[in-house]
């Protein structure tokens, strides 16, 4: 996991919040998603299997948000691949 001090357009409460809901995801994961750390703590990986019985069955797929100095007022930015 990267230092807090490189998210450095976060605010301070923002990203202690941040390491409370990644340590959080982390520890206790939804189904099927597996959290990867980013570079820094404005950028979140998660590669997310697709739940078995609906089209996306044996897919993968990595969501990247990338959170700007306006978050969370501001919503991230999301990538999608597969």
């Amino acid at each position: 996991m990267c230092h807090p001090l490189q998210a450095e357009n976060l605010a301070t409460a923002v990203v202690a919040s941040l390491v409370r809901q990644i340590k959080a995801l982390a520890t206790a994961p939804p189904d099927g998603v597996t959290l990867i750390p980013g570079e820094t703590f404005q950028e979140i990986i998660a590669d997310i299997t697709g739940p078995a019985q609906t089209p996306y069955e044996g897919g993968s797929f990595r969501v990247k948000l990338i959170l700007g100095k306006d978050y969370p007022a501001g919503p991230p930015k999301g990538e999608l691949s597969y």
